[in-house]
């Protein structure tokens, strides 16, 4: 990791190293149900709370550092305040087609990830997905239970390389997305989440 001499913190034993895992959320009743549209992912934070974020601003503090390792996308609906589905892309009816979407990640005004296909996430087009030869229908069919053969989905996409966020750097997603038909009930938001390592300043040493 690009650490140390380029942030003056060459004293890499005083590096405590973090896992980490970052997210934010858009409510797509603010896309285009007739053309592309592009969210800006981690733009705005600070105007936002948990459930949609776990950051107050687009950049680390001094001290910290993220490598990305991993990403994925899904999908929750609101209703009368409260959270009544979670999704994977590929399980959300309705919205499959945001699977066709693009991910640019920009930092310090510099693009690390490039138009990268959300697709390479889920299903057969994701290296780390599984197949099953004996998944269960769980579908009120006329014979439930009935054996069938599918992919279980994995909606984490592994990086091939491994993009890093360094301190006081202002970072954006971009996510351009289609043109989408929204449900017709409750509030339906897409959550991009960035998962990896990192290290954290620690002059006091460490363990």
């Amino acid at each position: 990791m690009r650490v140390g001499a380029d942030n003056n913190m060459a004293g890499l034993s005083n590096m405590q190293p973090t896992t980490q895992a970052i997210y934010d959320t858009f409510d797509l009743s603010g896309a285009s149900a007739t053309g592309n549209f592009t969210i800006p992912f981690f733009q705005g934070v600070n105007a936002k709370v948990f459930p949609y974020t776990n950051l107050s601003q687009n950049r680390l503090t001094a001290g910290k550092s993220f490598a990305v390792q991993q990403f994925y996308l899904s999908v929750f609906t609101v209703s009368a305040n409260k959270i009544t589905q979670v999704m994977s892309l590929d399980e959300a009816a309705g919205l499959q087609p945001l699977t066709k979407s693009e991910l640019t990640l920009i930092v310090s005004n510099t693009q690390v990830i490039e138009r990268y296909p959300v697709s390479g996430s889920v299903g057969p087009f994701n290296r780390d997905a599984l197949f099953s030869n004996n998944a269960t229908s769980v579908t009120a069919a006329a014979a439930p239970g009935t054996a069938y053969t599918q992919w279980r989905s994995s909606a984490v996409k592994v990086l091939p390389a491994q993009p890093i966020i360094l301190p006081d750097q202002e970072f954006i997603c971009n996510v351009q997305i289609p043109a989408i038909t929204l449900p017709s009930s409750g509030t339906t938001y897409l959550q991009l989440t960035l998962e990896g390592f990192g290290t954290l300043y620690a002059p006091n040493g460490t363990l």
